[in-house]
C-alpha cells in the first residue's frame, strides 16, 4: 500500500510517494533511537500500608443478646468493624471486636429475640437469681423454643444473631461462642453472596418472627431471605455440623426507586402472618406497596403477582423514618416537620392520622441550612410482654440532641409524648436503648465528637453514666517534631535537615483537628497504649510522710493521725507481719547484724526478707526467715558484697538478686538461697551494651528465668540463662532511671512488669509462646479520668499492681503522682487513648509552628475565620490577637469574615540580606493572603506563657474573591495557587510589601505545593534541541492539582539571576482527583549512591500511588511505581519520628555516616531522618506507609497471598479487592507478580492477623512453600539474617521465628 505525502527535503517541501512499510519501519527506528537516548528505568519498590488507628465512628448501635440471655450486649457497627460491649450495672466494657470483613459494612440488624418465660410485674420484684430483663414477646419463629420440653433448655446457640451486609455483596450471619482460651470467639452461621452492582443491604430489615429478612438496594430491586428455624440450627450446631441460617432466597424488581422497606407487626394471635411494606418513589410521587404471606409459603408464588400500590400524601412523600408499631399493624411516618400514624394498611389505602407533637426548641447543636433539625434514629425499649400486647413505646432522636418519648395505645393512637432534657451532643443514626437495673439506658453516638449513655429513671432527671467512643472527623493533623516542615523545604548540602538530636529525644506527638460538634471544634491528640481508668484520686499533700487507711476494695483513702499507728514515720521501719489478725513490727536496729549498720534497701518474697546495709565501706546483704506462727524473724544468711549495693530483689525459687556498683562498673549479683553460699555470682552487664559504661542499676526483677535490670540511664537490660549459656540484651525506655515492679495477677494469661521512666508508666508483657525468655510487647500506660477527657495524663513516679476485686476482673494498679495517690483499672488490650481539647469554632487546618513552638489552628464558624494558638501540653488557647501597635483586638486584620474559610496554613522562614523572619501564611476561600507575625509573652506569676500575633502583610490576591487553595514560603518569597493560577511573589524590604514576579496557569487548582532539589536534571538546549543532563542545585516546584494529578515545574528564585523561566517539565498522564501528596526518596536502580524522587499521591477515590518523576529525562511523563487501594481516602500526609523510644531502639541496625540508624529487613528509608509516614482519613482513621525493597516486598507479598487464600485469616472475599480473580490461584501459586501497580502493595492489616494468631506454620503447610520461605528470607539484607541457619530433619523452626521477627519489625506500633 502506497500513498503521497509532503516531506521536507533540502530546505524545500516536496511531494513523494511512500509505502506503508517504509513509514512503519521509520517509526520503529525512531522508537529505538528514543530508547537509546533515554535509558532511564523507573525504580522498583513496594509499599506496605497498615492501620495504626481505626475509625471509632459507629453508624449503628444494636442491643443484642449475642452470647446468652443474661449478657446485656450492645453491638457498635462502624464502616469496617463490629465492637461488642456489655452493659452491666451502669458500666460499659469491651468484650470482643471483629474487623476482618475486608470490605465496608453496608448495614446490620439483629435476628431473633431472647426466649424467656412470661413475666409479670410481681415476678420481677425481688428476683435475684436471674437478671431482671424486660424482653419483647417471643413469637414463634427463628429463636422461639418449641413447647415440647425445650422451653427452659440451655442450648449452645445464643438467643440472637447479627446479620451483616457487606459492600462486597456478602450477607453474613454471626454469633459468639466461647473459644478454646475461654474468650468470646466469632462464628459465621451463614454466608451468601449477591451481585455487587445491586448494592443489596442499603436497606435491611427482619420480620418480627425472625423467619424472613429483606435486603434492598438504593434503586429498584430487593431480595427476600427465608431463614431457618431455631430448632434446625440448634440441632445442626449440637451435632457439629455447620449452621446455615438461610434456607432460600428470592430476588425481585419493582417499578420505582425503593425509598423505605420494612416489615410490619401482625395482629396479636396471628404470629404466622408476614407483612412487608415498601415505599416507592416514581415520577416525583411516593406510594406504598404491601406484600402478605403466611409462614412457610412458597416465595415464588407470593411474589409472582404484582400488588396494588397506594399513593402517599404529598407532605409525607419522602419520610425520614418509617417505624413499625406493635399494635394494629400500623406504622409511624416521620418527616422533617410532621408525624403521622398510618393505619388500615392491609385493607386499602392507609389512613394518615397526624400526631400533634409540640416541637421542641432548636438547640445550639443544630447544623446545616435546613429550617428544622432532622429526626435521625429511633429505638424501642424493653417492656413486659403483657404490656407490649396493647402498647408500644418509642424513643425518637433528633440530630441536635433532642430525644422524644412516644407511647401508642391499643388503638394505635399516640397517647403520650414527652421530650427529655436535651443531651449535650449531636445524635447520628447510631442510637439505641438497653435495659439495665430495671431502667432504660439510652446510647447516643455522634458523627463528630464524643457521645455518651444516660440512665432514664422514671420521673427523675436523666443520669449520665459514661462516654462512648469519641468519633473524630479529621480535616487535618500535625506532628510536633517538625519533620514534616523540613520535608517541605529540602536544601542541597544542608546538614540541618538531618536529625542532629540528643540521645533521648521525646517522640513526636500527633494532633488531629476536626469540626467537633459543629458549634465547637476539637483538636484530638492521638495516643496509643493501655488505658488506665482512674477511680480513686487522693491528694495527700506535698513533702510529707503520710499513712493512709485504705479498705480492702480501695474505695476510699483516709489520712491516719501519726499517734494512731504503730509506725515511726520519721525513720525507717521494718515491714509489718500479719497473720490471723495478729501483727508485729520490729525496729531494724533490733535485728541481728543491723544494730550498727545503715540500712539501704529491703524486699520481701513469700517467707523471706532481704535487707541491704553498709558499715563504713563494707556492704552486706542479710536474709531473714519469717515464722508466721510465732511472728518472728530468724537469720538465714549474711552475704558480704564487694562494691555498693544499689538495689535488691528476691526472685522465684528463692533467688537473690542485687545491683552492685564497683567503680565505673555495674554488675548483677545472683545467688540461690537454697544453696549454702556466702558469695554472689557477678555478671558484667556491659557485654553487648552500646555504651562504654552503665550509669548504675536502679531496680531488678525476675520473671521465670529471665532477669530484667533497670538502669539509671533509662535502659532495661535483659539477662536470660539457658542451656547454651547466658545471653544479655538491652532495651531503651527513656532517659531517666527505670524502676521495675513485677505485677503478675492471678488469672492473667501472661505475667507483666510495670516500669516507671521519664515520669511515665510502661507495661512490659511476656508472651507464653516464647517460654518467657524475652520481653514481648511494651506499651505506654495512660492514666485518664473519664470525666475529664481533655486533661493531660498525670506523671507517674511509682506504680505497682494491687489485688482488688472488680466486676470486670480487670487489673488494678496503684500509682503515685507527686502528691497524689491514684488507683486505676488497667485495660488488657492496647488501643487509641485520645485526648480531646475543645476550641471555639470548627477546625479547618492544623499546623505545628516550630519557632514558637505551639499548635496553630485555623477555624471558621458563625463568628468568622480566626486563628488559635494552643499549647500541646495543656490544650489551652494561649494566643492574643493584636494590631501592629500591640493593642489587643478581637481578631487580626484580614480574618473574621463569617462566610470565609481558611484553606491553608504554612510556616515561612524568610531569609533576605542576612536576616531571618518567621511568619505564618494564611490563605482563605475568599481570596485573602495573610502573612502573620507572632512572638512570645513571657510567663509571670499571674499569667502563663502567651503568644501575641498580628497581621504583618495582607493582600487580596491577583483574582478578586477567588479561593487561594495552597501556599508555600521559601527564602525570599512565596508561591501560592489562586483558582488555577500559580503566583510567585517576593518580599521587598524597602517597600515592606510583596511584589509580583510571575504567574502560571494550570488546568485545575493546585491543592498542594512542594519545593524539591532533584540534583541531576535533563533539559533541552534551545539552540539545537539536544537533551543535556547536568548536576544542578536548581529548585523545582511540585504541584498536586485537584483534577489533573501531579505536575512538575521550574521554580523562580528571585535571589538567583540565572533562575530559568517557568516551564512545565513533567506531568502524570492519568487524570486523578488529587487530595494530598508527599515526596520521598528511594535508592536508584542504577546501583550507585544516588536516589530517585517518588511522590506519594492520594486521590479522592481512596488510592495511594507512587509517582516517579524522571528528572533526568526531559519532557518524559511520570510513571507509577506502586499503587494501593485503601478503605478510606487519605486526606493528609505527614512525616515525623513518632515511634516510642523502645520501638525505635528495637528497629535499629547500626548507623550510617551521619549517625542515623539503618533500617533492617529490606525497609527503605523514605526520608533523610528515617521518619514515619502517616496519613489520616476523614473518618479519623490513620495509616502508616512503609517503603519496601524488592526482596522485602517479595517476602511479605508471598505471605499475604497465602493468607488471602486461607479462610481462617481472610474469611470474607472482600479482602481480595481486585485480586478476587486470583483467589483460586493464590493457594497453588502464591508467588508475587511484579506489575508495578496494585501487586506491589502489601496489606499490613492482613499480616497483623497472621502475627497475632501465629498462623505462619499453618499457612505454609506444604514443603514447597516452606522451601520458598527459606529462599525469600535468605534474600533479605544480603542473606546475613539466615547465615548459619539450617533445616534439620524437616524442622523450619528457626526460619519461622525469623519470619515472625520480620513481621514484628514492620508491624510495630507507629506511636
Amino acid at each position: 500500500m502506497a500513498f503521497q505525502t509532503n516531506v521536507f527535503r533540502d530546505g524545500a517541501w516536496v511531494t513523494e510517494t511512500v509505502d506503508l512499510r517504509t513509514v512503519l519501519k521509520g517509526q520503529a527506528n525512531d522508537q529505538k533511537e528514543f530508547a537509546r537516548s533515554d535509558p532511564l528505568e523507573p525504580p522498583c519498590c513496594g509499599i506496605l500500608t497498615r492501620t495504626v488507628v481505626e475509625s471509632n465512628r459507629a453508624h449503628q448501635i444494636l442491643s443484642v443478646r449475642l452470647r446468652s440471655p443474661s449478657h446485656n450486649d450492645l453491638a457498635f457497627v462502624g464502616d469496617h468493624f463490629i465492637q461488642i460491649c456489655e452493659l452491666r450495672n451502669g458500666r460499659l466494657r469491651n468484650v470482643v471486636r471483629k474487623n476482618d470483613f475486608g470490605s465496608r459494612i453496608r448495614n446490620a440488624c439483629v435476628v431473633g429475640s431472647p426466649a424467656i418465660p412470661e413475666l409479670s410485674d410481681d415476678s420481677l420484684i425481688g428476683s435475684s437469681s436471674e437478671p431482671r430483663i424486660k424482653m419483647e414477646e417471643a413469637r414463634e419463629g427463628l429463636f422461639s423454643f418449641s413447647q415440647a420440653g425445650r422451653s427452659h433448655e440451655v442450648t449452645p446457640l445464643p438467643p440472637q444473631m447479627l446479620m451483616v451486609a457487606l459492600e462486597s455483596g456478602e450477607i453474613v450471619v454471626l454469633f459468639l461462642t466461647s473459644g478454646v482460651d475461654g474468650k468470646p470467639a466469632w462464628v459465621t452461621a451463614s454466608r451468601t453472596s449477591a451481585p455487587d452492582h445491586l448494592r443489596l443491604g442499603f436497606h435491611l430489615a427482619v420480620d418480627p418472627s425472625s423467619r424472613y429478612a429483606v435486603l434492598a438496594g438504593p434503586m429498584d430491586c430487593f431480595c427476600v431471605y427465608e431463614l431457618a428455624s431455631y430448632d434446625d440450627m440448634n440441632d445442626r450446631y449440637l451435632s457439629g455440623e455447620r449452621v446455615r441460617a438461610v434456607r432460600s432466597v428470592r430476588l425481585l424488581n419493582v417499578r420505582g426507586v425503593i425509598h423505605k422497606i420494612t416489615f410490619l407487626y401482625p395482629r396479636p394471635g396471628d404470629d404466622h402472618h408476614i407483612i412487608l411494606l415498601i415505599v416507592l418513589v416514581k415520577g416525583g410521587k411516593s406510594k406504598t406497596v404491601i406484600y402478605e404471606w403466611e409462614l412457610g409459603d412458597n416465595l415464588a408464588t407470593v411474589f409472582s403477582m404484582e400488588r396494588r400500590s397506594h399513593r402517599m400524601p404529598d407532605e409525607f412523600r419522602l419520610p425520614l423514618l418509617i417505624i413499625p408499631l406493635r399494635v394494629q399493624s400500623a406504622f409511624l411516618a416521620i418527616t422533617e416537620d410532621k408525624m403521622a400514624v398510618c393505619t388500615e394498611c392491609l385493607h386499602g389505602p392507609p389512613k394518615f392520622q397526624l400526631v400533634s407533637l409540640q416541637p421542641a426548641p432548636q438547640t445550639d447543636r443544630r447544623r446545616g441550612r435546613h429550617k428544622h433539625s432532622l429526626w435521625t434514629a429511633w429505638a424501642s425499649p424493653f417492656r413486659l410482654p403483657s404490656y407490649g400486647k396493647s402498647h408500644d413505646c418509642i424513643y425518637l432522636a433528633r440530630e441536635d440532641g433532642v430525644v422524644a418519648f412516644l407511647e401508642a395505645d391499643e388503638d394505635s393512637n399516640i397517647s403520650r409524648s414527652t421530650f427529655l432534657q436535651p443531651f449535650p451532643c449531636n445524635i447520628s443514626t447510631a442510637f439505641a436503648c438497653a435495659f439495665d437495673n430495671s431502667t432504660d439506658v439510652l446510647f447516643l453516638a455522634s458523627e463528630s465528637g464524643p457521645g455518651g449513655y444516660w440512665r432514664i429513671p422514671p420521673r427523675q432527671p436523666t443520669e449520665f453514666l459514661g462516654v462512648i467512643s469519641v468519633a473524630t472527623t479529621a480535616v487535618d493533623f500535625a506532628i510536633t517534631d517538625g519533620s514534616s516542615r523540613r520535608q517541605q523545604e529540602p536544601r542541597p548540602n544542608d546538614s540541618t535537615t538531618l536529625w542532629q538530636r540528643p540521645r533521648h529525644q521525646s517522640p513526636g506527638r500527633i494532633f488531629v483537628g476536626g469540626p467537633g460538634d459543629g458549634t465547637q471544634g476539637a483538636v484530638t491528640e492521638y495516643r496509643y497504649g493501655l488505658r488506665a481508668n482512674i477511680g480513686l484520686d487522693v491528694d495527700y499533700g506535698p513533702d510529707v510522710t503520710t499513712a493512709l487507711m485504705v479498705p480492702r476494695d480501695f474505695s476510699s483513702a483516709d489520712v491516719v493521725a501519726p499517734g494512731r499507728i504503730p509506725f515511726d514515720l520519721e525513720s525507717t521501719t521494718m515491714i509489718v507481719i500479719a497473720a490471723e489478725h495478729r501483727s508485729a513490727s520490729y525496729p531494724l536496729q533490733d535485728l541481728e547484724g543491723l544494730s550498727n549498720a545503715t540500712v539501704l534497701d529491703a524486699c520481701v518474697a513469700e517467707d523471706c526478707v532481704a535487707v541491704s546495709s553498709h558499715t563504713g565501706s563494707q556492704f552486706r546483704i542479710h536474709v531473714f526467715k519469717v515464722d508466721r506462727s510465732l511472728l518472728a524473724f530468724t537469720p538465714m544468711r549474711a552475704i558480704d558484697v564487694d562494691g555498693e549495693v544499689t538495689c535488691l530483689a528476691l526472685g522465684p525459687d528463692y533467688t537473690l538478686l542485687a545491683g552492685i556498683r564497683q567503680g565505673t562498673r555495674s554488675l548483677l549479683g545472683i545467688g540461690s538461697l537454697r544453696q549454702p553460699t556466702t558469695r554472689l555470682r557477678l555478671v558484667d552487664l556491659i557485654d553487648g551494651h552500646p555504651a562504654s559504661a552503665i550509669e548504675g542499676i536502679e531496680s531488678v526483677v525476675m520473671v521465670g528465668k529471665t532477669i530484667l535490670v533497670g538502669t539509671r540511664s533509662g535502659d532495661m537490660i535483659v539477662v536470660t540463662e539457658g542451656s547454651d549459656g547466658m545471653s544479655i540484651s538491652h532495651e531503651r525506655l527513656g532517659a531517666m532511671a527505670v524502676n521495675l515492679r513485677y505485677s503478675h495477677r492471678a488469672g492473667a494469661v501472661s505475667p507483666t512488669v510495670l516500669a516507671t521512666c521519664d515520669n511515665a508508666l510502661i507495661s512490659i508483657r511476656f508472651d507464653s509462646w516464647n517460654q518467657l525468655t524475652k520481653p514481648g510487647a511494651i506499651h505506654r500506660v495512660w492514666p485518664v479520668d473519664a470525666s475529664q477527657p481533655g486533661d493531660v495524663s498525670p506523671p507517674v513516679h511509682f506504680a505497682t499492681a494491687v489485688d482488688v476485686a472488680t466486676e470486670d476482673d480487670a487489673a488494678s494498679i496503684l500509682m503515685i503522682s507527686g502528691p497524689r495517690l491514684l488507683l486505676a483499672e488497667l485495660d488488657e488490650e492496647p488501643g487509641l487513648v485520645p485526648r480531646v481539647s475543645s476550641v471555639s469554632s470548627p477546625v479547618n487546618r492544623v499546623m505545628y509552628c516550630q519557632y514558637l513552638p505551639c499548635l496553630v489552628v485555623g477555624m471558621s464558624g458563625t463568628a468568622g475565620t480566626k486563628l488559635a494558638f494552643i499549647r500541646p501540653d495543656t490544650g489551652k488557647e494561649v494566643g492574643q490577637p493584636v494590631d501592629k501597635t500591640k493593642t489587643r483586638q478581637p481578631n487580626i486584620n484580614g480574618l473574621g469574615h463569617p462566610d470565609d474559610r481558611i484553606l491553608c496554613l504554612a510556616e515561612w522562614n524568610c531569609k533576605k540580606d542576612g536576616k531571618l523572619w518567621n511568619f505564618i501564611l494564611v490563605t482563605t476561600q475568599g481570596g485573602r493572603l495573610i502573612v502573620v507575625s507572632a512572638e512570645k509573652i513571657p510567663a509571670t506569676e499571674d499569667n502563663d506563657l502567651q503568644y501575641r500575633y498580628w497581621t504583618q502583610f495582607r493582600r487580596q490576591g491577583q483574582i478578586a474573591q477567588a479561593p487561594i487553595f495552597s501556599a508555600l514560603g521559601y527564602d525570599e518569597g512565596i508561591v501560592y495557587c489562586q483558582s488555577s493560577t500559580l503566583v510567585w511573589e517576593s518580599l521587598e524590604l524597602a517597600e515592606k510589601r510583596l511584589k509580583l514576579l510571575k504567574s502560571f496557569l494550570l488546568d485545575s487548582p493546585a491543592v498542594g505545593l512542594r519545593l524539591t532539589h532533584p540534583g541531576l536534571v535533563s533539559t533541552k538546549d534551545p539552540r539545537d534541541g539536544d537533551v543535556v543532563t547536568t548536576s544542578t542545585n536548581a529548585t523545582k516546584l511540585l504541584a498536586l492539582t485537584a483534577r489533573d494529578s501531579l505536575v512538575a515545574l521550574d521554580h523562580i528564585d528571585p535571589a538567583d539571576p540565572e533562575s530559568p523561566r517557568t516551564e512545565l517539565r513533567h506531568v502524570d498522564p492519568w487524570k486523578r482527583n488529587g487530595v494530598d501528596f508527599l515526596e520521598v526518596t528511594i535508592p536508584s536502580p542504577r546501583g550507585d549512591s544516588s536516589s530517585e524522587s517518588v511522590v506519594l499521591v492520594a486521590d479522592r477515590e481512596g488510592s495511594v500511588l507512587g509517582c516517579w518523576v524522571p528528572w533526568q529525562a526531559a519532557e518524559r511523563e511520570c510513571e507509577v511505581v506502586f499503587e494501593a487501594e485503601l478503605p478510606c481516602a487519605v486526606r493528609r500526609f505527614r512525616t515525623g519520628r513518632t515511634r516510642s523510644v523502645w520501638e525505635r531502639w528495637r528497629r535499629r541496625d547500626g548507623a550510617d555516616a551521619d549517625g542515623q540508624p539503618q533500617p533492617r529487613y529490606g525497609r527503605i528509608k523514605a526520608t533523610k531522618d528515617d521518619a514515619e509516614i502517616l496519613g489520616v482519613a476523614l473518618d479519623g482513621s490513620m495509616r502508616e506507609f512503609t517503603l519496601l525493597s524488592v526482596p522485602a516486598w517479595r517476602l511479605l507479598r508471598f505471605l499475604q497471598n497465602l493468607a488471602l487464600a486461607d479462610r481462617t485469616v481472610c474469611p470474607f472475599r472482600g479482602a481480595l479487592g481486585r485480586d478476587e480473580g486470583r483467589a483460586a490461584e493464590m493457594e497453588e501459586d502464591p508467588e508475587p507478580r511484579m506489575d508495578g501497580c496494585l501487586e506491589m502493595h502489601v496489606d499490613g492489616d492482613i499480616l497483623k492477623r497472621c502475627l497475632d494468631a501465629r498462623t505462619l506454620e499453618q499457612l505454609l503447610a506444604r514443603p514447597t512453600q516452606r522451601e520458598r520461605l527459606v529462599e525469600l528470607l535468605g534474600q533479605l539484607d544480603g542473606g546475613r539474617h539466615t547465615a548459619g541457619m539450617k533445616v534439620v530433619e524437616g524442622d523450619y523452626g528457626e526460619y519461622f521465628r525469623l519470619a515472625y521477627d520480620v513481621l514484628e519489625y514492620y508491624l510495630s506500633p507507629a506511636f
